[in-house]
């Protein structure tokens, strides 16, 4: 594997080091992370975007996206955490986007709408979706979209194509832990959005999401491991990190009767074209 350059496209890299959502990273813990990533480095993982869910989370992206090289960050309030006073935040978001002249800062998210616990959210979730859209839009960054609901319920999914829908073609982006329907998935990738795909391709009761890859073109799908949250299935229980993201290419792979050097190449490829980064001058 070592030889072939992979992109986690969505992982929490503060979050891998602990179970907080709520405090900044010291140095000491940055240091820590930098030690990590270097050594998923060596073994074939050239890339991370790690990804904010909240004003905190968000700035911890952003410092791990300056201190360590072929790390990049988003910036975005996730739609379970939207809460009243949540046009602070996205203030606050714009003030990272104008400060961001190394353009370390690769997209906005995860943004979306999650009616999986609360529907009640739904009104509050769609206006903090659209004022995230324009702040991406105001500043050319990609979208990463967190979509979540009741396996085989596209409810999540319409209310955001309906919103989607209302910008035209500006937009570009990914559906993140992409887990709709195979119509929903030909309805985004027809828009020229990605999938992204995570270890849960390998969990038995979804062979309805392997369908999905079979039926989706490689140049429509990236890689991503949302660690440390779903992790594959032999390390159920486990602490997810972005060395399963190999692991998932090969389950693509498979599925696709491709090689796994093909999937490597371009998925890789399709994450430097979504989040527009060099991975060879990080």
């Amino acid at each position: 594997m070592e030889s072939f350059k992979f992109i986690d496209t969505h992982c929490h890299l503060d979050v891998v080091l602990r179970m907080n959502f709520d405090d900044l990273l010291t140095q000491r813990e940055i240091a820590q992370i930098s030690e990590t990533v270097l050594q998923m480095q060596r073994l074939g993982i050239s890339d991370f975007v790690s990804v904010g869910t909240n004003l905190v989370v968000s700035k911890n992206s952003v410092s791990l996206a300056h201190a360590i090289p072929g790390v990049w960050a988003t910036i975005g309030l996730h739609p379970t955490d939207v809460h009243d006073d949540w046009r602070s935040d996205v203030n606050e978001f714009k003030k990272m986007l104008a400060a961001d002249d190394r353009r370390k800062i690769v997209a906005v998210g995860e943004i979306g709408i999650d009616l999986f616990r609360d529907a009640s959210l739904l009104s509050k979730q769609q206006d903090l979706l659209k004022a995230q859209i324009e702040l991406a839009l105001e500043y050319n960054r990609s979208i990463v979209f967190h979509i979540r609901d009741h396996i085989g319920v596209d409810r999540s999914a319409q209310h955001t194509l309906e919103i989607i829908d209302l910008y035209g073609k500006q937009i570009r982006g990914v559906i993140h832990c992409f887990q709709q329907s195979l119509d929903m998935a030909q309805e985004f990738v027809n828009r020229g959005f990605y999938l992204g795909i995570d270890a849960p391709i390998d969990y038995p009761k979804n062979e309805w999401l392997r369908d999905v890859v079979r039926k989706i073109p490689l140049r429509s799908l990236v890689l991503e491991t949302d660690a440390p949250f779903l992790p594959p299935q032999k390390l159920r229980g486990q602490k997810n990190t972005s060395l399963a993201i190999p692991y998932i290419a090969e389950q693509i792979a498979l599925l696709k009767n491709c090689s796994i050097e093909e999937v490597a190449r371009v998925t890789t490829e399709n994450a430097i074209s979504l989040f527009g980064i060099d991975v060879a001058t990080n």
